[in-house]
């Protein structure tokens, strides 16, 4: 009896343990259908990636692309994605499959139509719509997949309008630039309008040749922000165009025939930025005006040249830019004047200003060379703010 009874007990326990190994193997059996969705999972944000983050689309098209992989996911056969408003908090449907356009599923639909998923999206830590979808009752959870998609959703969103808000700073930034140059050309042509109502009342010829001439001084550099405001580049000028101005506006003042003294720019397509695009006019203003007025004496024909040239990728050198203004007048007969003139000094300061050095040369005319580094001497650090 004793042996029946321990016969009976090894058969119990033998089943149970026989029911535990079944339960076991067959909640093994149940894990690979439940764990096949993370490794979808991966190409669905692959796929993402492209329509989500290598692009800015609008945020419709961001919801479609999300949706889609959400019903693929799930093997939902419907659902929807929403959006929600932060200054009214009013959501609304970005886009839908299988529902009305524009609807959202009622209590009594979700119940008729089986298990439905609502999974919260969230960009920048606030709420930011909602993910609903639905799937036939024996399938296997998704709540976990959809919240890991949910969270790449409200990364691209918050990308998304992040750029859109950088976007905007930066069209303000440049209409408050653009007000400044408009604002700044102004109040030099202010000042070259006083210089010139100071002429009027003055008859000494010497006073009236130094109040024209800073009145030119004044006017190159308000050509320089004129361009900047007119052009469609806020922090650099396209030096060849305003040089051309610049000696149109001398030769105009100084009652020049261009058919005696012509005039050749090469700039080579270069852009400057303001920094060093007013020194670099000034010096410009400054030769030209001297050649117009002495190296051409008696209605001699003659010629101006203007370069610009930027020093060839990979030569390594100090300076980036080589600025000459050249004429084949009558030269220095007698040399540089004793001191150098009032705008030869200025041309030495405004190369000083560049971190420059400055060459002139006088065989068969005079050509005076700057050459100049990319940055101006004060983003350097050379020379106290």
């Amino acid at each position: 009896m004793a042996r029946w009874s321990l016969a009976n007990a090894v058969r119990t326990a033998f089943r149970r343990r026989l029911r535990s190994v079944v339960r076991r193997w067959r909640a093994a059996a149940r894990r690979p259908r439940g764990r096949r969705a993370p490794t979808a999972l991966g190409p669905a944000l692959e796929r993402l990636r492209e329509p989500l983050l290598s692009t800015s689309p609008e945020p419709e098209q961001m919801a479609v692309a999300v949706l889609r992989e959400a019903l693929r996911l799930t093997g939902s056969a419907w659902g929807y994605v929403t959006a929600l408003d932060q200054p009214s908090g009013r959501s609304a449907v970005l886009c839908s499959c299988g529902v009305p356009s524009g609807q959202r599923i009622s209590a009594a639909q979700r119940d008729r139509r089986g298990t439905v998923l609502t999974v919260r999206v969230a960009a920048g830590g606030r709420p930011a719509g909602e993910i609903v979808v639905a799937r036939p009752a024996d399938a296997a959870p998704g709540e976990g997949l959809l919240r890991t998609l949910a969270a790449f959703y409200g990364a691209a969103l918050e990308r998304h309008n992040a750029l859109r808000r950088a976007a905007a700073a930066l069209r303000e930034k440049e209409v408050l630039v653009r007000e400044v140059h408009h604002r700044v050309k102004n109040n030099l042509q202010v000042i070259s309008s006083l210089l010139s109502l100071q002429a009027s009342r003055v008859t000494d010829e010497g006073a009236l040749r130094i109040l024209a001439e800073s009145q030119g001084r004044v006017r190159a550099m308000a050509l320089v922000h004129e361009q900047l405001h007119r052009s469609g580049h806020i922090d650099s000028v396209d030096f060849g165009e305003y040089v051309k101005r610049l000696a149109a506006s001398l030769f105009s003042s100084y009652g020049v025939d261009s058919a005696r003294i012509s005039l050749v720019i090469d700039a080579g397509g270069a852009r400057l930025p303001i920094d060093l695009a007013v020194p670099c006019g000034l010096i410009v203003h400054e030769l030209v005006s001297n050649a117009l007025q002495h190296a051409f004496p008696g209605g001699r024909p003659g010629e101006i040249r203007i370069v610009m040239r930027r020093a060839p990728a990979g030569v390594p050198t100090r300076f980036a830019w080589t600025l000459a203004v050249s004429d084949n007048g009558v030269g220095f007969a007698n040399g540089l004047p004793a001191g150098g003139s009032l705008g030869l000094r200025l041309v030495e300061i405004f190369t000083e200003q560049l971190n420059g050095a400055l060459s002139v040369h006088s065989d068969g005319g005079a050509e005076f060379r700057v050459t100049f580094p990319e940055r101006p001497r004060d983003e350097q650090g050379d020379q106290p703010l």
